[in-house]
């Protein structure tokens, strides 16, 4: 079993909303997993 840890960043503008999705891994490493 994994002991990450999934994050998200959300940003609501004014014409798009954006989203970065990310995994910190056991050793404080953050891996970006997704955008959009």
């Amino acid at each position: 079993v994994s002991n990450s840890q999934i994050i998200v960043g959300l940003e609501i503008g004014t014409s798009k909303v954006c989203v970065a999705v990310g995994e910190v891994s056991e050793n404080q490493v953050v891996n970006i997993i997704g955008l959009g």
